[in-house]
């Protein structure tokens, strides 16, 4: 599941210490544009895990290509091999990107030093007035009328930081 790898990932960056958050969902009866459009211009680096269930959303892709408006630094990180568009190809093969899928389980810890090495990443690395931000699109359960928690690894705030985007799963919309 592509949540599991997302989280394993985060989980890695603040035991390195980047300030990251997760906020798990939005709170059912919020403005979902409106509460996404907020999280990106508040964060200050973009990253969007990638997968096909990421591509075939819409949604994901109004939010890359806002924070690309907003002129957020971003990075791609890949969790699965996706067949992108022409148009989608030329716009994602111009940003920094690890392809994750790539490492096997003995190289995982490549792909880790590329992801702490990545272009902008520093500017989340602890300090006492930023922190990272993580969301998880659950978009999934509020259409299915389920809702959603907010939750907050290792209780930072996130008043500016980065916004790391998690996949949607296969069927999710």
């Amino acid at each position: 599941r592509d949540s599991d790898k997302v989280i394993k990932i985060v989980e890695r960056l603040q035991s390195e210490g980047y300030n990251v958050c997760y906020d798990e969902g939005i709170d059912p009866g919020t403005e979902w544009d409106e509460n996404i459009a907020k999280h990106v211009s508040a964060c200050s680096y973009f990253i969007a895990f990638i997968s096909n269930g990421y591509i075939g959303s819409k949604n994901c892709k109004d939010e890359l290509n806002y924070s690309r408006e907003l002129d957020k630094e971003q990075l791609l990180v890949y969790l699965e091999e996706v067949n992108l568009s022409g148009g989608m190809a030329m716009r994602m093969n111009r940003i920094q990107a690890i392809f994750w899928y790539k490492y096997d389980n003995d190289n995982t810890e490549d792909a880790y030093q590329k992801l702490f090495s990545a272009r902008g990443i520093d500017k989340t690395k602890q300090k006492p007035t930023e922190t990272a931000m993580v969301y998880a699109d659950k978009w999934a359960h509020h259409q299915a009328g389920r809702g959603c928690r907010n939750r907050r690894l290792r209780g930072h705030k996130a008043p500016r930081g980065a916004l790391y985007r998690m996949p949607r799963q296969e069927g999710s919309g």
